[in-house]
């Protein structure tokens, strides 16, 4: 005859390993990317930006925002930020994400604005957030 407290208290067992694994997974992910995100931080300077805010969702998988912010002028920085060949994924897909941005530059300047901030949420499914600014600041 099974035993169900014993079965019981063995699935609780098993779903707790489970998540403890699952939540040492996310902090690990996290602990990366913010590394990742520190080593961009000299090579963003040099083109114009600096990083903003970073807003962490925790979940499975965990997600993150990074803004950054455009310091000075950026049109031959953002080409040598771009041409950084030893770039990881999560500073890879920041770079790309910016230099599609500031492509749209001309567009935006046509009706009076310019990317004040950008935020690119990195996760399974990366997206870009861009905020206009009135050029006649």
């Amino acid at each position: 005859m099974v035993d169900m407290k014993s079965v019981i208290g063995k699935v609780k067992d098993v779903h707790q390993q489970t998540k403890d694994a699952g939540r040492d997974a996310a902090q690990e992910a996290v602990d990366s990317a913010l590394q990742e995100l520190q080593g961009l931080k000299p090579l963003l300077a040099r083109a114009g930006f600096s990083l903003g805010n970073i807003t962490i969702s925790l979940g499975l998988p965990p997600g993150i925002v990074v803004a950054i912010n455009h310091d000075r002028e950026v049109a031959s920085g953002l080409e040598t930020l771009a041409a950084e060949t030893n770039l990881t994924n999560i500073q890879s897909l920041i770079v790309k994400s910016l230099k599609n941005a500031y492509s749209l530059t001309g567009m935006f300047q046509k009706y009076g604005y310019v990317i004040g901030q950008l935020s690119v949420e990195v996760g399974l499914i990366p997206k870009v957030t861009i905020v206009l600014t009135s050029a006649s600041k």
